[in-house]
């Protein structure tokens, strides 16, 4: 698998709002890498393309990227978002770590029968929690099980939940609201794990 870079998954988180320039997609993660920053980001695409996880296409003097509907790359999306919460889980203090990990391994114990998505924002997302922050999640749940997930996330300190039902998670995304931004924005994981 010669596609799994650590800038491989940085370019599919990118391209979860949709079709990008490699360019758009330097300039996105330049920060975070080295020396010569849109050659690694096109070798990477590429090699994403090579193994039908995304589209890879040339428009004029543009090569854009998408993410391509298929297992695999459902699956690579995923990893990507698993190794994004790990990473936040690094750079919190320890209580915020705490009870990120808790909430995850809570649901997954006591709802193991439910999938839902979990959308951690804020400053837990973003890499900036300090020993004072709570976590923000948005947790989407079937509309038979929201009182069960609002049950578990109540019984872990340090969260601070929203839990939706599947309709009005879908609302939310119609409204684009800028609590729905700030959720998109930050990790989904889908739970059970």
């Amino acid at each position: 698998m010669e596609w799994i870079h650590p800038v491989s998954f940085l370019i599919l988180r990118e391209l979860r709002w949709g079709e990008r320039s490699i360019t758009d997609l330097t300039k996105s993660i330049a920060p975070l890498l080295g020396k010569n920053p849109y050659g690694t980001v096109q070798r990477c695409a590429w090699k994403l393309a090579r193994h039908k996880v995304v589209n890879y296409e040339r428009r004029g003097k543009k090569v854009l990227l998408s993410l391509r509907d298929s297992p695999l790359t459902k699956v690579a999306l995923h990893l990507a978002e698993v190794i994004a919460f790990d990473e936040a889980m690094s750079k919190a203090a320890k209580p915020v770590a705490d009870a990120a990990r808790e909430l995850v391994e809570q649901i997954c114990r006591e709802l193991s029968h439910v999938s839902l998505d979990a959308y951690f924002y804020g400053s837990f997302a973003k890499g900036t929690a300090t020993k004072v922050s709570d976590v923000d999640v948005l947790l989407v749940a079937p509309k038979e099980a929201v009182k069960a997930v609002e049950e578990t996330a109540g019984k872990v300190l340090g969260i601070h939940a929203l839990v939706v039902d599947r309709e009005m998670f879908q609302e939310m995304a119609r409204d684009r609201g800028p609590h729905y931004q700030s959720v998109q924005a930050g990790i989904h994981l889908k739970l059970p794990i």
